[in-house]
């Protein structure tokens, strides 16, 4: 692990020192590790022959390493952390009972899928299908890359669990559990250096949780991969059919204007930009789609609608009001709000509360 090709340098040498410093090293091929009497995370068995992987651990974190046709491991089991250098030279296809997701750090995968081959290169993250029959091509990968391989029960109360969980982010998860279970694989390609240092910062905690090793670190993993998977599904556009398109699209556009209304005070486009992670011409094109105007004319009429809900069922004044829509100019205010209603914030009051005179409500 010289860590020469990666961005994120720090990284790599605390993934190298570990790897050094780890106190057990294991040299063995697949054939030996079958009969191998210590719990190593995974075991593998030969079945209807076909050679199939399996955790020994609900969610198992390790780093591969690919390097001149060879592969070694860090392997983080409870208390331990040990090296696995395989000694084959060649990896036979094989399935594997749990779901992989690797963050290649540096370099770049080469996986074999039957006649075909997928790369995977840095910065990138695959998604690996517990179904997918496959091998690491050895003598063309150079690369580091974070594992944290979890079982299928893990995985389905995880994504399943859809208590508190917003409905542009249910569908989110319900999409790739749905592309999931019909791809071979997915392949998360960051947007940004942004999103690859957050995507890095997530596996980075995991990976110290794991050498920690302190009490309750399933849930600290479990918080980890939710984060990291919505994370990746909110800001990657992995939908390929028609229907998920128009479905997110909508869900998305909802949960923009949930957003506005929340943040009338101080929203901009760099805002959702930075929530949402699309470009900030693409929130203009999204709105003028779905209701025909701008994002300030949205915006604007936004925040004209707060300021009637507020008139007709508060005794906040204007000035008050005028704030809290997010305006500090009470002309200009009354002025946007004349021409988009036809009468003046006064007046609406009046008409939306007649007895309000009573109750001294005297605001011009």
């Amino acid at each position: 692990m010289n860590g020469t090709n990666s961005d994120d340098p720090q990284l790599l040498t605390y993934l190298s020192d570990l790897y050094h410093q780890a106190a057990m090293e294991i040299r063995a091929d697949y054939q030996t590790l079958r009969d191998y009497p210590k719990d190593i995370g995974f075991y593998s068995t030969f079945e209807n022959e076909h050679e199939f992987h399996h955790l020994s651990h609900e969610i198992v974190v390790s780093v591969q390493h690919f390097e001149n046709g060879h592969q070694s491991n860090l392997i983080f089991l409870g208390d331990r952390c040990f090296r696995l250098i395989l000694e084959d030279q060649i990896v036979e296809d094989y399935y594997c009972d749990y779901i992989e997701l690797r963050y290649i750090l540096e370099g770049k995968l080469t996986v074999a899928f039957g006649d075909s081959r997928a790369v995977f290169r840095a910065g990138e993250i695959c998604f690996m299908n517990s179904q997918a029959y496959h091998h690491e091509v050895l003598q063309d990968s150079e690369c580091t890359a974070i594992n944290v391989n979890m079982s299928v029960r893990i995985f389905n109360d995880l994504f399943l669990n859809q208590i508190g969980v917003p409905k542009l982010q249910k569908f989110l998860r319900a999409h790739l559990i749905k592309r999931g279970l019909e791809e071979r694989f997915l392949c998360f390609t960051p947007k940004s250096e942004d999103s690859r240092s957050l995507i890095e910062d997530f596996f980075w905690s995991i990976v110290k949780e794991a050498e920690l090793n302190r009490v309750g670190k399933m849930f600290f993993y479990q918080g980890y991969i939710l984060q990291l998977m919505d994370h990746l599904s909110s800001r990657y556009n992995v939908m390929h059919d028609k229907r998920d398109v128009q479905m997110y699209n909508d869900l998305l556009m909802d949960s923009v204007s949930n957003y506005m209304k929340d943040h009338l005070q101080d929203i901009s486009l760099n805002d959702l930009r930075n929530t949402y992670h699309y470009h900030p011409n693409f929130f203009n094109s999204l709105i003028r789609k779905y209701h025909g105007v701008t994002f300030s004319e949205y915006l604007l009429y936004l925040r004209i609608n707060r300021a009637k809900e507020l008139l007709k069922d508060t005794s906040l004044n204007v000035d008050e009001i005028i704030y809290l829509v997010g305006y500090s100019n009470k002309t200009f205010f009354t002025r946007k709000f004349t021409q988009q209603t036809g009468i003046s914030p006064a007046k609406f009051r009046r008409n939306s509360r007649p007895s309000a005179h009573n109750h001294g409500d005297k605001q011009n």
